[in-house]
């Protein structure tokens, strides 16, 4: 072995001594080397600063803030602006504590303009004294004539509405609970012609079937038919329209008798419609 790989072999053996004491050593942390001394501090925002620093920080802040508001009371519990309660009678306390501020500004004001003589002793009168009531407004001639229009205007409105209600003709309504004697004879004889009419012409529609159907219809006073509604319909249009069809046909009927044109101008006849299996119809009050 030469020089040369005698100092190899002692450089590598140096090198692998030098590795091997380096991965030998162990580091570790100073036990409560981080531990604070102090109690820990909250981080909070301020909106003021004061130039001196506090002797005892409770928080950290951006700026130095001792003591700033209520901190005797303590940290706040809420972020919300405190809101003060309201007791009976406090606003008049305030606008009494007010009015008593405003007389002494009065007085010290008006001694000053009477010392200048710019104003007599006689003028001066204190806030209390003074009339709170407004004054009344004037009424002019114009306003008199306008009030009286709209007035005649709501009058005449009124009483159109009243006549339009008087003109229209007064209905009665013939029903198993309300038929009286006045009107039980002209019942009776208008549907004695309706069923005789559908009798006569009963239609193809109503034939080896049974049907029943509700149908009011109202008659002036000269026998005129005004409508006809069906209450309660029979299930089938086409014997409905027959029903309908059956009463144009009886129209016009009887006049209403003098006693019973001078209780009604209209009278409702509301009415059971039966079409049986044996092709006749009957036409009764309903039940």
């Amino acid at each position: 072995m030469d020089a040369s790989q005698r100092l190899l072999c002692v450089a590598l053996t140096l090198s692998t001594l030098a590795h091997g004491s380096l991965l030998a050593v162990q580091f570790a942390l100073p036990e409560n080397r981080m531990e604070s001394r102090n109690s820990p501090l909250d981080v909070i925002l301020v909106n003021a600063k004061h130039a001196s620093k506090p002797v005892k920080a409770e928080a950290l802040a951006q700026a130095n803030l001792d003591g700033g508001g209520d901190a005797a009371k303590g940290r706040a519990t809420s972020f919300l602006v405190n809101s003060r309660r309201v007791q009976n009678g406090d606003q008049l306390l305030e606008t009494s504590q007010r009015m008593q501020e405003l007389e002494a500004e009065q007085r010290k004001l008006l001694s000053s303009l009477k010392g200048q003589g710019k104003i007599a002793a006689a003028e001066v009168r204190p806030l209390s004294q003074l009339d709170p009531t407004p004054p009344t407004p004037r009424t002019t001639g114009l306003d008199t004539r306008e009030n009286a229009v709209a007035i005649l205007r709501q009058e005449a409105e009124i009483n159109k509405r009243i006549a339009d209600e008087n003109a229209r003709p007064k209905r009665g309504h013939v029903s198993p609970s309300t038929r009286e004697a006045v009107e039980a004879m002209y019942l009776k004889q208008w549907t004695d012609k309706v069923e005789r009419i559908g009798n006569s012409n009963y239609p193809d529609q109503a034939r080896g079937a049974s049907y029943r159907l509700v149908m009011t219809v109202s008659v002036w006073p000269d026998g005129r038919v005004e409508k006809i509604e069906i209450d309660h319909p029979s299930g089938s249009k086409a014997v409905d329209d027959a029903a309908r069809r059956i009463v144009r046909m009886g129209a016009p009927y009887g006049h209403f008798s003098p006693a019973l044109k001078a209780q009604y101008g209209v009278l409702d006849l509301t009415m059971a419609w039966n079409f049986s299996r044996t092709d006749a119809l009957s036409v009764e009050s309903q039940e």
